[in-house]
């Protein structure tokens, strides 16, 4: 390193430490925390951070050459500027780039206020007529002469839509209402156009595109950086992007001992490539301050949204090291090449890769690493520093008078990139205004989302194929009913009910709608197989286990729920149906009850003796929630089949159900020294779900059904409840699985037990719905932090112990898998395809669109479904009753909503 470069960074280091507090200037901490960050101003001048005050004649020479750019490329019939110079077509973004522009011409006096509000007028007038793409929100590109939907190309055709795009045009729309609010009435009526409201699901973005068959498919949008500077963009109009605004999932890479942030979703398993740049932060700070939407009193050296202020001080710093190090001026973003591939993403780090530069297929081209202009600019005007004075030194020239700036100069030759962008003319003019104003988006309270004669319902996003990612449910959204479901973070134990919006005027209930398609309906033919090839002739009843001649009221229950739904579905005639069901009443009447006082834990599906659970002839008690699981379908039956009311009455009756409730708690049974004892049975999850099947028959176990005792855990930074009972104080795990919150889903909608009053997208049980929702997106979370597709529940093995609790969390422990008596197993984690389809079903997201991709095929036509897929790679060749019966009944929920309440 020359002596001169070392001055340089002795100064660059020396300044920095002048303007922040040391433990800010610390570079290799955590970024992500919580709560604002700060500044010392460098004097009492300095108005805001970085560079501030008027331009000179050299920067405002500047601002005129990047305007020249604007002047060239408007097409007089629409007001729309080209994205690349003399080719007519442009996206969202680049037209955000373009008002931002006209805004900052006339701010700075480039020109006059007459000029810029007829552009902006008639950019106005042409946003609040283009056509959307399928009626659902704006294409991806238009033609800039003629307001046509067009490819990339520039060929006529719909491409589907891009939330961050409209983040960014939304930013500017709110600008404009700021400062002319002449513009106002138009400028609400174009967001209005947009139908906005498409984009945002369970506080996350989501773009639209169509896939092969032509139909669309609702996308996750957003990697750390671009996300949260579109979330801020919707926050401004009182849409709720919470999700999308959070850091997480995030990752820490250290870069020349620099430790930056990065999105942890791993772009192999979720197809999107997590680019550190520094366009967005950069953009971030220019026109939002780094403050959180709607913040109208911190002063402009206090960032309220802290992390992101903190993550764009440590993008800066990693460039401003590389230089140090290396003597390579770098100021890395997206940037326009003049050849193919004509887009690349220079970045700080991606996919693994420091100073990767990539095309968005993951292409590698480092021939094209490039100092951009745009990034160069921003960061000169938001970090005074001797990097950045030497940076604008370096890239000062890089414009034709004719044509404005140049996207770039090579890293490896300080060649020019010839060409010519709105996006980077528009930037450099903002960040020229950001110099003289300081943040461009003026604090002020949040909006309202606007809505117009194209957000109706009748206009929202029609659900995709099931194979395709469709839109999730949307806990936080804003509804007429009540409150919503609790965030990640929050206790899922609330008080009273929890509302949800429906996805679309279509949609009868919570989750995936509509009839089966044929990947699903070959799936609920391979689980009516397994019922019928396990069939009992002479008793009726299904083996609990594939060719074993053993079940428990838990199994029989599952059966009677994929007979039911078999039925429904038309996989059985109706007559087959209820003669099936008649023959296991009238066996589950013939069993003798253990003890004269309720049913056998297990039983002989062929010879209906009382048996152990080694199929062995013995009396060994009765279990509550085995009972409460067979009440739930006890009573379904009784209202589908009113033929079979009166066996399913006599039934009930025999079972003597009231004898297991006790001081409003279950109770099962069991022998200790030859005597009859009883024992509470339940842990948080099942048990509430049991005593729901209780009170369908009048027998309230109100202390069972309230979820205390309980603490809670953090997940992968989700909030779970779990009982306080654990097996080393009371006896029996806590596990806290997929299982019961799924069925309590998919049976009673999340309602209270007796509740035929509110409709599907209330929960009556309000605390059970937050509760599963939780312990979905904890699944969720780990799979996109660690890469390993999640979907946790109870299931069957093929070899000893023969039965593994697969958990969210047991006994103080995230993701243990454990035996009965709570002791871990090694190699026995799967994704359940009981958990797997019922998250699908509840759940319509991109991840759940990904874990049916991955299970939809494990079943064997003539046999059943399988029991899982090891983590570890590897089938579970074991096939179970309730795995087969919960995914009937899982299906026939999407074609008819909630089980229970169909009565």
């Amino acid at each position: 390193m020359s002596p001169s470069r070392v001055l340089l960074r002795l100064l660059a280091i020396f300044l920095t430490l002048g303007t922040i507090a040391p433990a800010q200037a610390e570079t290799a901490s955590d970024p992500v925390v919580a709560g604002t960050f700060s500044l010392t101003p460098k004097s009492a001048a300095q108005a805001h951070p970085g560079r501030s005050g008027p331009l000179s004649e050299d920067e405002l020479a500047m601002a005129r050459t990047a305007w020249r750019y604007f002047q060239n490329n408007t097409q007089g019939a629409t007001g729309l500027v080209n994205a690349v110079d003399a080719f007519p077509s442009t996206t969202l973004w680049d037209i955000g780039s373009s008002i931002a522009a006209i805004v900052s011409a006339n701010q700075l006096g480039v020109i006059g206020p007459d000029e810029a509000q007829g552009r902006l007028s008639a950019i106005l007038a042409t946003l609040a007529r283009i056509e959307l793409f399928r009626q659902t929100c704006p294409n991806k590109a238009y033609n800039t002469q003629t307001a046509q939907r067009v490819t990339y190309t520039n060929e006529p055709g719909e491409i589907g839509c891009s939330a961050l795009d409209v983040g960014r045009l939304l930013l500017w729309m709110r600008i404009l209402e700021q400062r002319y609010p002449d513009l106002a009435p138009a400028v609400g009526a174009a967001v209005a156009h947009w139908n906005v409201p498409s984009l945002v699901r369970a506080g996350e973005l989501y773009g639209t595109a169509l896939d092969d068959k032509g139909q669309i498919q609702f996308l996750q949008e957003g990697r750390l950086g671009y996300e949260e500077y579109a979330a801020s963009a919707f926050r401004l109009w009182g849409y709720d992007t919470a999700k999308a605004a959070a850091a997480a999932p995030y990752g820490l890479v250290s870069l020349y001992g620099v430790k930056l942030p990065y999105d942890a979703r791993d772009p192999k398993l979720f197809g999107a490539h997590n680019y550190v740049v520094t366009e967005s932060y950069a953009l971030d700070g220019i026109e939002m301050g780094w403050d959180l939407p709607g913040d109208a009193t911190s002063g402009p050296f206090t960032f309220t949204n802290g992390w992101i202020a903190r993550s764009a001080q440590r993008v800066y710093q990693a460039q401003e090291e590389r230089y140090a190090r290396t003597g390579i001026f770098t100021a890395r973003t997206e940037h326009q090449l003049a050849g193919a591939p004509y887009f690349v993403y220079d970045t700080v780090f991606s996919d693994g890769v420091p100073w990767a530069t990539i095309t968005d297929t993951g292409e590698s081209y480092p021939q094209y690493a490039s100092v951009s202009l745009k990034g160069a600019l921003g960061l000169w005007a938001l970090w005074d520093t001797p990097y950045t004075d030497a940076l604008f030194a370096h890239v000062r020239s890089a414009f034709d008078p004719e044509k404005g700036f140049y996207e770039g100069l090579l890293e490896s030759n300080g060649e020019r990139i010839p060409a010519f962008t709105a996006n980077n003319n528009g930037i450099i003019l903002e960040t020229l205004l950001y110099k003289a104003q300081g943040p461009i988006l003026k604090g002020e309270a949040l909006g309202t989302p606007r809505t117009g004669a194209t957000a109706s319902a009748s206009a929202a996003p029609q659900p995709a194929p099931a194979a395709a990612p469709t839109p999730p449910p949307v806990p936080f959204a804003a509804t007429p009913g009540g409150p919503t479901l609790p965030p990640a973070e929050d206790s899922p134990i609330v008080e009273g009910a929890r509302w949800v919006a429906p996805r679309d005027a279509a949609a009868r209930h919570p989750g995936r709608n509509g009839p089966l398609s044929e990947r699903e309906t070959a799936l609920a033919a391979a689980a009516w197989s397994y019922i019928k090839r396990n069939t009992q002739g002479a008793t009726g009843l299904v083996n609990a286990a594939e060719n074993y001649p053993s079940s428990t009221l838990w199994d029989t229950a599952a059966v009677i729920g994929g007979i039911v739904a078999a039925d429904q579905l038309g996989l059985a005639e109706h007559a087959e149906a209820q003669g099936r069901l008649s023959a296991i009443l009238a066996s589950l009447r013939k069993i003798p009850l253990f003890q004269n006082l309720c049913p056998n834990k297990a039983f002989n599906t062929a010879t209906l003796q009382r048996t152990d659970y080694s199929n062995s002839p013995k009396e060994i008690g009765c279990s509550a929630l085995d009972m409460g699981r067979a009440l739930v379908w006890m009573k379904i039956v009784e209202g589908r089949y009113p033929e079979l009311a009166p066996a399913v009455q006599d039934l009930v009756r025999y079972w003597k159900i009231a004898g297991l409730v006790r001081g409003g708690e279950l109770y099962g049974t069991a022998f200790s020294k030859g005597k009859v004892v009883y024992l509470q049975e339940g842990r948080l999850g099942y048990e509430e779900y049991s005593a729901k099947g209780f009170a369908l028959w009048g027998q309230e176990a109100k202390k069972a059904a309230a979820p205390e005792p309980y603490a809670t855990a953090q997940v992968q930074g989700v909030t779970i409840a779990h009982d306080q009972r654990t097996v080393k104080s009371h006896g029996a795990s806590n596990h806290v699985v997929t299982e019961s919150a799924m069925l309590d889903g998919i049976e009673f909608g999340w309602d209270a037990a007796n509740d035929n009053r509110s409709n599907a997208f209330e929960f009556t049980d309000g605390w059970r719905a937050a509760q599963a929702w939780h312990i979905y997106l904890a699944q969720e979370r780990r799979a996109q932090q660690t890469g390993i597709l999640t979907a946790r529940t109870e299931h069957q093995l093929a070899t000893s112990p023969y039965f593994a609790y697969d958990t969210v969390y047991a006994d103080g422990t995230p993701w243990a898998t454990i035996d009965a008596r709570g002791q871990p197993i090694t190699g026995a984690s799967a994704v359940a395809l009981k958990a797997a389809i019922g998250m699908w079903v509840l759940w319509p997201t991109p991840y759940t669109d990904k874990l049916f991709d991955a299970v939809a095929g494990e079943f064997d036509p003539e046999r059943g479904i399988y029991e899982g897929v090891l983590e570890g790679g590897g089938r579970i060749n074991s096939l179970s009753a309730n795995n087969n019966g919960i995914i009937l009944e899982a299906l026939a929920y999407k074609v008819g909503g909630p089980l229970v309440r169909k009565q």
